[in-house]
């Protein structure tokens, strides 16, 4: 993460510099013709030592000028490029971001699917060495409703932003088979988000969504195998799972390695 940030903190000051120094390169080139027609018409030395001397004071200027405005650019887009892609914390000090539905889950499975996410948040904590997993779900009411949306939203896109690592848990029950198409849920907005923001991205899908073609993924997760090397998406990774007990498995053996690694 720290080297594809410094990467994208270059290629922005770049841009933003370009117009500053184009402007000083032509300033330059027209104040030294300017310069030479003065001299070739000026014949009397003391003229033409004040002509000169207007000239390189312009010319000092039009350096100082446009070097602040340089310093400028490139302090705002290393501070804009941070907001959106924060420096990436040290393993035993990250936090994750858990994305599982529950406005999906059928009503007899609520208590027990409940149950297994906050179990995969506990062991992401332990075997993964992630300092905070916040999981939306536990913050549900028993009714399924949310007493204050704006307030979910705001703080589900701090929350996001603040994380270094994304997770999903998509169970079979996430995508109906019925319908071909998978359920309305947060969990797509917020896919989208971690995705917009860069971080690093597991995806665990139910292996009944991701091997039959009649419950496929939304378009765009349907490509992420095949777009591992454009600089402008983050790493993304896709595993299968039977049973919720499976992911914890699999925390528990790879540990930090679970997450993609830049």
């Amino acid at each position: 993460m720290a080297n594809e940030l410094d990467l994208t903190k270059s290629l922005d000051i770049a841009s933003r510099i370009r117009t500053p120094v184009a402007v000083l390169a032509i300033s330059a080139v027209l104040l030294t013709a300017i310069a030479l027609a003065g001299i070739y018409k000026l014949q009397q030395e003391e003229y033409i030592i004040r002509f000169l001397m207007i000239t390189l004071f312009v010319l000092a200027i039009l350096v100082v000028g446009v070097s602040i405005a340089i310093i400028r650019s490139a302090n705002k887009s290393s501070t804009e490029i941070e907001k959106i892609i924060p420096t990436r914390r040290a393993v035993g000090e990250q936090k994750t971001f858990m994305s599982a539905p529950m406005a999906t889950v059928p009503k007899d499975k609520r208590d027990a699917s409940k149950s297994d996410f906050i179990e995969i948040t506990n062991v992401l904590r332990e075997k993964a060495q992630q300092l905070e997993v916040f999981w939306g779900g536990t913050q549900v009411p028993p009714s399924g409703d949310w007493n204050n949306p704006a307030e979910a939203l705001a703080q589900t896109v701090e929350r996001i932003r603040d994380s270094d690592n994304f997770i999903l848990i998509l169970p079979d029950f996430a995508c109906s088979p019925q319908e071909n198409v998978c359920k309305p849920s947060s969990i797509w907005w917020e896919v989208g988000m971690a995705i917009a923001m860069k971080k690093p991205c597991s995806f665990f899908v139910h292996k009944n969504i991701a091997e039959d073609p009649k419950n496929k993924l939304p378009y765009y997760l349907g490509a992420i195998e095949n777009a591992k090397d454009r600089p402008v998406l983050p790493r993304m990774k896709i595993r299968k799972f039977d049973r919720l007990k499976d992911i914890i498995d699999r925390i528990e053996e790879d540990g930090h390695e679970i997450f993609p690694i830049l």
